[in-house]
């Protein structure tokens, strides 16, 4: 297959897409699928639905980082808490605007704290960086 770059201002560069990461198991530590970059993106955000309400206020949180080679950067803790089920939480993955650089093969991942009862859907808002390679 062969790889195409469109203009900076082609759909494909300025329309961002959700990408669903599934619902983690209960447990303490639980981790969902990693999401792996296909080339050069920008990872804006990250939300979760409560599925299962936690136990506690403080140790129902979601970890989410950056993988690069075997570089791992902590981006943002979502708090998720006693929220009854049907909640929304949203966190930016960077305090900047224009979100978080990811290259192609960079992994975002999101590992659960010590609640071994709080359960959600998980989503991450990202996009492909303008001029970059995708498959034609």
């Amino acid at each position: 297959m062969s790889k195409i770059s469109y203009a900076y201002d082609n759909a494909t560069y300025v329309t961002r897409s959700g990408v669903n990461l599934g619902i983690n198991t209960a447990g303490s530590g639980s981790v969902y699928p990693q999401y792996t970059a296909f080339t050069a993106m920008k990872a804006y955000s990250a939300t979760f639905t409560v599925n299962t309400a936690g136990t506690s206020a403080t140790t129902a949180i979601f970890v989410i980082s950056k993988v690069s080679n075997t570089t791992v950067t902590a981006l943002a803790t979502a708090t998720v808490g006693q929220k009854v089920a049907g909640s929304v939480v949203n966190v930016e993955l960077s305090a900047t605007a224009g979100g978080v650089s990811l290259i192609q093969g960079d992994q975002i991942t999101v590992v659960g704290g010590t609640d071994v009862v709080s359960v959600c859907s998980a989503a991450l808002e990202v996009a492909v960086t303008p001029t970059s390679n995708i498959t034609a």
